[in-house]
Order: C-alpha cells, then sequence, then structure tokens
C-alpha cells in the first residue's frame, strides 16, 4: 500500500511539473508560450512576403514585430515566478536592454528607435520567459524543434520559387539577403544534427548552404562555411584539428572556388568577374557593395556623441539624411550600437553577449541525451553566426532572425541536466526528435 502510495504521489509530481507535456501551472503562461511559438517560427518563415504587404501604411512584417514584442513582453512578466539561478549571468544583457530603453529620450529619431528597441526587447524576453518555461515544459524542446525545422522547411521552399521566378539572387518573394540570414538559422539546427551523427542532417545542411550560396549573400554565404568548421571540430583535440582540419579546409574550399568558378552569376557576386578582383584592383568600396562610405558616415557621426550616443534609431536617420534615403541602414550593427547607444552601449551589449556565448557553449559540453546536447550545440552555433553577421549586415533590427534565437538560446539553456534514469527514458521517448532531418 505504501509502495502504492508513493507511485501515486510521483505520477502526480510528474504531472505538475510539466512531464505531460504542458507548460506548469498558470494557463495563461501556456496560452501565450503556444502563439508565440507559433508566430515566431511560422511568422519568420515568410518574412519576405510579409514585408510586401501593406496594411494601413505599414507592413503586415512591422505589425508583426508589433505583435511579438507585446506578446514576449507578456510573456516575461507571466514566467517570473519561474526565474531561474542562470539568469544572474545575464544580467548585462538585461542591463543593456534598460539602457537601450532609456535612449530613446534623447534620440531624434523616436519612431525608428521604438521600433529597433522593440526587436532587442523581444530577444531578451524571450530568452528569459523561454529559459523559465524550459524548467517547467519538459515537452518545450520537441515543440521548438518540430516549428524550427517546419519555418526553415517553408523559408526554403519560397525562397526555392523565388530563385525559379526570378533566378540566382532572386528577391521575387525573400529579400536574398534576409532570407539567407533567417536560412543560418535552420543551418545550425542541421550542423548540430551532422555533428551528432543524426541522419539525414549532412544532406540538409548542404541544401541550405546551397540555397544560401544561390541568394548571393556573401557575407552569410562565408559563415556557413566556417559553421561547418565550427560544428565540425568545436571540443574536439587539437591533435584532432591538426591532422583533419587542413584536408578538410583543402576539399572544402576547393569545392567553393570550382562552383565559384564555373557558375557564372556566383562569379560575377563573390569575384566581381574574375576571382578577388574586386580585392586586387584597390577598389574596396566597391567590392564591399559601397559599405566602407557607409561605415566612415556612420563613424563620424557616432564621435560627435560617443560615450552616451545618439539614441536608438538615430544611425539609420542619418544615413537617410545623408545618402537622400537611399541607405537607411549602416551595414555594420556594432557600429549601429556605437552610434546610437555610444561607448557605454558597446561594453554592455559586448560583455552580455560574451557571457551568453560562454554559456550556451557550456551548456553543450555538458553531458545529457541527443537532443538536449543537439539543441545546445545549435543555439551556439546560431549565436556565432549572428556576431558574424552583425559584422556587415542589419540582423540587430532583424525580429525574424532575433525572436528564433531568443526562443531557441531560451530553450537551451533553460532546460535542466536529467537524472541518468530519466536522461535514458528521455533518450529512448524522444528518438523521434533526435534523428529528425
Amino acid at each position: 500500500m505504501a509502495e502504492r502510495a508513493g507511485s501515486v504521489t510521483v505520477t502526480r509530481h510528474a504531472s505538475a511539473s510539466g512531464e505531460a507535456g504542458q507548460p506548469r501551472h498558470h494557463p495563461t503562461r501556456a496560452a501565450i508560450s503556444w502563439v508565440l511559438l507559433v508566430l515566431v517560427f511560422l511568422g519568420s518563415a515568410v518574412a519576405g512576403p510579409l514585408s510586401r504587404v501593406e496594411l494601413g501604411g505599414i507592413s503586415a512584417q512591422g505589425l508583426l514585430t508589433i505583435l511579438l514584442g507585446l506578446l514576449s513582453l507578456a510573456l516575461f512578466v507571466a514566467s517570473w515566478t519561474l526565474r531561474a539561478p542562470v539568469e544572474r549571468h545575464l544580467g548585462p544583457l538585461a542591463w543593456f536592454t534598460v539602457w537601450v530603453l532609456l535612449s530613446l529620450s534623447w534620440s531624434t529619431a523616436w519612431r525608428i528607435g521604438a521600433q529597433n528597441a522593440l526587436v532587442w526587447a523581444a530577444f531578451v524576453a524571450l530568452l528569459f520567459g523561454f529559459l523559465r518555461l524550459a524548467q517547467a515544459w519538459q515537452g518545450l524542446r520537441g515543440q521548438v524543434v518540430r516549428l524550427l525545422v517546419l519555418g526553415s522547411v517553408v523559408a526554403a521552399a519560397l525562397y526555392a520559387v523565388s530563385l525559379v521566378v526570378g533566378g540566382v539572387g532572386s528577391h521575387a518573394l525573400w529579400g536574398n539577403r534576409t532570407f539567407a540570414q533567417f536560412a543560418l538559422l535552420g543551418l545550425c539546427w542541421f550542423l548540430a544534427g551532422w555533428r551528432c551523427r543524426c541522419r539525414y542532417s549532412l544532406s540538409g545542411a548542404v541544401l541550405m548552404t546551397t540555397l544560401i550560396a544561390l541568394s548571393l549573400s556573401r557575407m552569410a554565404f562565408a559563415v556557413a562555411i566556417v559553421l561547418f568548421f565550427t560544428a565540425r571540430f568545436a571540443g574536439t583535440s587539437w591533435r584532432r584539428r591538426a591532422v583533419v582540419g587542413p584536408a578538410a579546409v583543402f576539399v572544402l574550399g576547393l569545392t567553393v572556388v570550382g562552383a565559384v568558378r564555373l557558375i557564372e552569376p556566383l562569379n560575377e557576386r563573390f569575384g566581381g568577374g574574375e576571382m578577388g578582383e574586386g580585392i586586387l584592383d584597390g577598389s574596396s568600396a566597391a567590392y564591399t557593395s559601397g559599405r566602407v562610405a557607409i561605415w566612415i558616415e556612420t563613424w563620424q557621426s557616432a564621435a560627435e556623441s560617443p560615450w552616451i550616443g545618439k539614441g536608438a534609431g538615430s544611425a539609420s536617420a542619418h544615413l537617410a539624411d545623408v545618402f537622400d534615403d537611399e541607405i537607411a541602414h549602416p551595414h555594420n550593427d556594432y557600429l549601429r550600437i556605437v552610434h546610437d547607444y555610444g561607448v557605454v552601449g558597446l561594453v554592455l551589449f559586448l560583455y552580455g553577449m560574451a557571457r551568453l556565448g560562454r554559456l550556451s557553449w557550456r551548456k553543450w559540453a555538458l553531458p545529457g541525451d541527443l537532443l538536449q546536447r543537439r539543441l545546445s550545440l545549435a543555439g551556439a552555433l546560431a549565436l556565432t553566426a549572428t556576431a558574424m553577421m552583425m559584422v556587415t549586415d542589419n540582423t540587430f533590427v532583424y525580429v525574424f532572425v532575433m525572436a528564433p534565437l531568443g526562443i531557441l538560446l531560451g530553450t537551451a539553456l533553460g532546460v535542466r541536466r536529467l537524472p541518468d534514469g530519466m536522461t535514458a527514458q528521455r533518450v529512448h521517448r524522444d528518438s523521434s526528435m533526435e534523428i529528425l532531418a
């Protein structure tokens, strides 16, 4: 009888702690999290088409950004009772968010600044919110993975249609560079599966990389190549890297150079007609699509208020004035942060991102079931990819990248290490997820 009573107690405890696959306790929190999951991953998958739809003077993508921002803040508040000890390591990101919001008070571009601040606040709120939910909702990682894969497939299919309609580098449905940035998130999941020896993952990674190359986004393609090596050699011994690394670099480099040489649109985009022509003729500005001139202008403007910056959105407003609305972004998010939030903001941002990156890579190194290790590695790779893309792009203000990234990182960091017996059961139960793509 005592044993039976104990069994009933354990069963009830498991149900209360989310073993049934639902968020624990509050129904409002459950509803918000489900709506956010669907809107973030599927909304991001169709971000390209949404940006072309105008509703009352604002794009459907803009409306989605506002909705995601409000819902993510609601989840942050609703999950307050689930606060986790690991959150103390994310303090610099929280303080940077406060600084971003404060900068609106001295910004001369309040409307643009409010949108940029909303995207960043949504990222941080989703990071904290799903970190907390992951501790109570054991089925969360499965839902995140399913929607991440589905979103990647939908986006890839839409861009494939865009390629058929408009050819290589097409903007027909998706902007080529914006698609490539979202596609990097899916690529990170497939690369993590390849590292964890999951079936079909390498095929998925090759497909996503091919679409990124056909989008003619040079930086995204370069980041994709770097991610292959990062996923393959991260956490391995220096001896293995020294033995296998050079051969891998040679084979992959030969493949990339061959593709760029033989496919004319890739040759023109990546090499300026001849491999390296854009660099060898001394025209660095031409080779970087005019970014150097934009960077110089942004830096000179930032120097006028170096410590606290000119406020959220001021970089975009300044460039629009200088270039007659033809340029609306600095195409370097680190320069954007210096310009808008000053040295104070840059230090908080870099310190916060460094701590987040350290947590993500350490989480992957911890023992756990295969799904958890794959999810952790995917999150770490995605954060690495985002940090690299920020050098030449505007990822910091793209909600279709930052919102999925926040959910992915929060879920990976929030799942607790399971006891050995539970780990074995979870591996068996989640086997379908472990081999997914």
